[in-house]
């Protein structure tokens, strides 16, 4: 991959960042990249009494990307140290999990997907100077997700504002959690949100209202019903994979809360590409209630 086309840095997952495009550094990449175009997809199909198949589920695959380098260095002692440097870059995550591999444009577009090491340092150069591996990065996840992150909030607000110092404008808002809003997804795929919300609510519920699909949070519901959601403290609702959790007030632990979903009801939806609209509905909020949305818009290909 041409450095002039675009800049690739590997985060190693103990917070190193390695720059793989850059010759300075002793090491960069070779022609031959592969596994960065569209996403590996899967058929599952059935026959045609009539003739040739109805497709009947399609699926994402995890895709393998093909990472070719070369180390160069002065002495042999320099290209060792390099290549070891490197070694433990990629194959770290195999104790401490997934690094990242983001790919900047000139653009300024930015995409980055999640990555395991699987093989390709394998050279078995004992006085080298030089060296090269092809590396194999294994993605669970097929998706490149791009930069920075979306984000909305919505604060409550008495949906009947006093008006004061007439004849002066009053105070009001421009958004209310009752009725809908819309949420912009800039990507090419279905994104998962995560929502976090800030109480006190007696109860929330989150609509998509082209699908009909929703999800309500009632502590009602968690084991012995005695639970409350009050001022301070946070939800934080996870949709891939589906994970909710609070955070009492003044504490940094967080409780699970999966159980306070309205199941078998609650379908926790993604956002489809383009314009969505939602609908929020709070009981028992006051001035202290919030919600907000964060997703990271996801892409096919890099």
């Amino acid at each position: 991959m041409d450095a002039g086309r675009a800049t690739v840095t590997w985060y190693a997952p103990d917070g190193t960042v390695w720059p793989m495009t850059d010759p300075r550094q002793g090491w960069f990449t070779l022609p031959g990249v592969k596994g960065l175009g569209a996403i590996p997809i899967s058929l599952k199909t059935d026959d045609n009494p009539r003739g040739g198949t109805r497709v009947r589920h399609v699926r994402n695959l995890a895709r393998t990307i093909t990472w070719p380098i070369q180390v160069n260095g002065q002495t042999h002692l320099e290209w060792v140290t390099r290549w070891r440097n490197l070694v433990e870059a990629f194959t770290q995550t195999d104790r401490l999990g997934a690094g990242v591999l983001e790919i900047a444009r000139p653009d300024g577009s930015i995409r980055s997907i999640s990555c395991y090491y699987q093989d390709g340092f394998d050279s078995d150069l004992p006085y080298a100077t030089d060296g090269t591996a092809a590396l194999s990065l294994y993605c669970e996840s097929p998706e490149f997700f791009g930069s920075p992150n979306v984000f909305q909030q919505w604060e409550y607000t008495d949906p009947d504002p006093i008006d004061f110092l007439d004849p002066f404008p009053s105070v009001s808002t421009t958004q209310s959690f009752e009725g809908g809003t819309v949420i912009f997804n800039p990507g090419g795929m279905t994104a998962w949100p995560t929502w976090t919300i800030h109480g006190p609510a007696t109860s929330v519920t989150a609509t998509l209202l082209e699908t009909g699909e929703s999800w309500t949070i009632d502590p009602a519901l968690l084991p012995g019903g005695a639970e409350t959601f009050e001022a301070g403290d946070v939800i934080t609702v996870g949709t891939n994979p589906p994970k909710v959790s609070m955070v009492p007030n003044l504490l940094t632990v967080p409780v699970p809360w999966t159980g306070a979903l309205n199941w078998p009801n609650a379908i926790l939806w993604g956002l489809p590409p383009g314009n969505n609209e939602v609908s929020f509905s709070f009981v028992g909020a006051d001035t202290t209630t919030k919600i907000r949305i964060e997703f990271p818009p996801l892409y096919r290909t890099a």
